[in-house]
């Protein structure tokens, strides 16, 4: 929810850049203040007295991009302080960084050490606990390889540890640790297509269960992914995946699922002024609570974006997801499913390189069925984000 008013710039101020490109070194201050009508994602109805709050969001950052020879130093890492003006235990200090090293022994090998994490408050879409928060906490270890074999072709290879975190009893998704090792092959077309097949294998562990018949400790996830890039024209890209999830726990076995997922993305930039992106996308998620074991989630999106004039750029993005609750574990009770709609316009403007300011309104609402069973999921929520940010 305090993203929302940020992750509008990843975009809009990229269509109107506001730090010199290629600057070693950017440093970056701004504040976001949102106005939420339901902070908490409940239905119509509900006892809450007061359900809307405002946020302000004050956050200072660096960012290096060094390269020398064939090597490349990459560090980005912002500090956020979130402050509610009712409900003040959902305050809290947020840190996300990211450090990576891309190496090269050879220009036809090479890879990359990195590691990122941070921390953020879990929806409340998802996490019902009244009006207290949980602050979730990630990091990500990570170690690559990419070495060319002759013609267009590249073995691939990768590790990584990362775990998860919750400040809260958060059964659903619960705390995590995992590791994960990666190989694969990719094709490089003169065209600049991209072709690859990786399979990952994966274990991990849930550190604060007893592992029993209905809630495993540590479970091994498989996913065979292929994916690809296509320059369709000058004016044309499109990216897509296709692969199969399986997941199995030892002892909870009932909670074993396995299952299809790809994603689909069009950009189309008929002028130097619009791009319009289409995408669907399906993901298979963890959710284990007495009556579902995991999630189908399809999306589709659709989103223009227009730069009105050298500092003014447009965002519209219409958005449609069905969340579907899946693996039942107690017979005769129906599962639910979550249909999703929500419609988002940003407004950006760069008088200056150094200087972006940016709007945002989203109006959002979910059906939640069978409605008997499943109301109190349900919700409309309409928010409005103010940032401006400065970066020299």
């Amino acid at each position: 929810m305090a993203r929302w008013g940020i992750s509008w710039l990843t975009f809009l101020a990229a269509m109107g850049a506001y730090a010199a490109s290629g600057d070693p070194l950017t440093l970056t201050a701004g504040v976001t203040t949102l106005q939420d009508n339901n902070l908490f994602r409940i239905p119509d109805g509900s006892t809450l007295e007061n359900r809307s709050d405002s946020l302000v969001a004050s956050y200072a950052g660096i960012k290096v991009d060094k390269s020398w020879s064939l090597q490349k130093l990459q560090l980005n890492a912002t500090v956020t302080d979130y402050h509610y003006r009712t409900y003040s235990q959902l305050n809290f200090l947020g840190k996300n960084y990211a450090a990576s090293w891309n190496w090269a022994l050879t220009p036809h090998f090479t890879g990359s050490l990195g590691v990122e994490g941070g921390n953020a408050l879990t929806s409340f879409a998802d996490f019902k606990s009244g009006t207290d928060g949980n602050i979730r906490t990630t990091q990500t270890r990570r170690a690559s390889g990419d070495g060319w074999i002759g013609g267009g072709w590249h073995l691939l290879g990768s590790m990584s540890s990362g775990t998860s975190t919750n400040s809260q009893v958060f059964t659903a998704v619960d705390s995590s640790s995992t590791r994960t090792l990666e190989g694969g092959l990719k094709y490089i077309a003169a065209s600049g297509s991209v072709l690859s097949l990786v399979q990952r294998q994966g274990r991990g562990e849930y550190p604060n269960r007893t592992a029993n018949s209905f809630y495993d400790n540590r479970f091994d996830r498989r996913v065979t992914l292929v994916s690809g890039t296509w320059q369709a024209s000058g004016k044309s890209v499109i990216t897509a995946s296709a692969g199969r999830v399986i997941q199995s726990y030892p002892i909870a076995s009932i909670r074993d699922f396995s299952g299809a997922t790809g994603s689909f993305e069009h950009v189309w930039t008929p002028t130097g002024k619009l791009q319009i992106t289409t995408a669907l996308k399906r993901e298979l998620g963890e959710w284990q609570d007495v009556v579902a074991s995991y999630t189908a989630t399809d999306t589709l999106s659709l989103s223009p974006a227009w730069l009105v004039s050298e500092k003014v750029s447009l965002q519209l993005s219409a958005k449609r997801t069905r969340k579907s609750f899946r693996g039942g574990i107690v017979s005769g009770i129906p599962l639910r499913r979550d249909d999703t709609r929500s419609l988002q316009a940003g407004l950006a403007w760069n008088p200056t390189r150094q200087v972006s300011v940016n709007l945002s309104v989203q109006n959002e609402r979910r059906d939640s069925v069978p409605v008997v069973l499943y109301s109190a999921n349900q919700y409309a929520d309409r928010s409005v984000s103010l940032d401006l940010r400065v970066s020299y």
